[in-house]
């Protein structure tokens, strides 16, 4: 995952009557797409949507993508 290009284009915080969440969009040399991190309201597991970049067994897209953005942030 290192030598696709992964940028990450924005990050938009979300919440709704059922969920609450970020969505992350992302391009590389690959494609492009949009990570989904959510809760439901009173639950306590976050869950990801990856439009199938990753799998319960391999999360490798996903904690690249995370790394990326926290990469990129100004910390204070």
């Amino acid at each position: 995952m290192t030598d696709i290009h992964l940028s990450i284009d924005s990050v938009d915080a979300f919440a709704s009557i059922k969920y609450s969440g970020l969505a992350i969009s992302w391009s590389a040399d690959i494609g492009f797409g949009e990570l989904m991190i959510y809760k439901a309201k009173g639950d306590d597991k976050w869950h990801a949507d990856t439009e199938t970049m990753c799998s319960a067994d391999d999360k490798e897209f996903l904690r690249a993508a995370l790394n990326k953005w926290v990469d990129e942030m100004d910390v204070h």
